[in-house]
């Protein structure tokens, strides 16, 4: 059986493969793949190798929409009473200075099904 993508990851700005420039800021979106297929709620996480560097920044703005946790500065989320159908979501981030990170994603589907970068349902 091959899984079908549900959703995508996406750096606008960049080609497949592409180092990202150190202190810059790009557009990053989940968007779904099926025009059908909505989700509730989503997390972009940003992971980095070297503490030193950092992860870089989400903006929040709109503040009505999207949340980082204070325990969380690498996480963003959209706020618990911002609950709703969508299929796209597009954050500002900035890299961070130096080092290498990862970008992933946790997608809450409408049906309340969770799925990640890793499950063959992110791209």
């Amino acid at each position: 059986r091959i899984n079908t993508p549900m959703y995508d990851l996406i750096i606008y700005g960049t080609k497949p493969g592409e180092e990202l420039m150190p202190s810059k800021e790009y557009n990053v979106a989940v968007r779904s793949l099926n025009p059908k297929k909505f989700f509730l709620k989503f997390r972009l996480v940003s992971e980095s190798e070297d503490e030193v560097c950092g992860f870089g920044n989400f903006r929040q703005k709109p503040y009505d929409k999207y949340q980082a946790l204070d325990e969380c500065p690498f996480m963003i989320t959209n706020r618990g009473d911002n609950i709703k159908s969508m299929s796209k979501i597009t954050i500002r981030w900035t890299t961070p200075e130096c080092g290498c990170v990862r970008l992933s994603a946790v997608i809450i589907s409408d049906d309340e099904t969770s799925h990640i970068a890793n499950d063959d349902h992110l791209t």
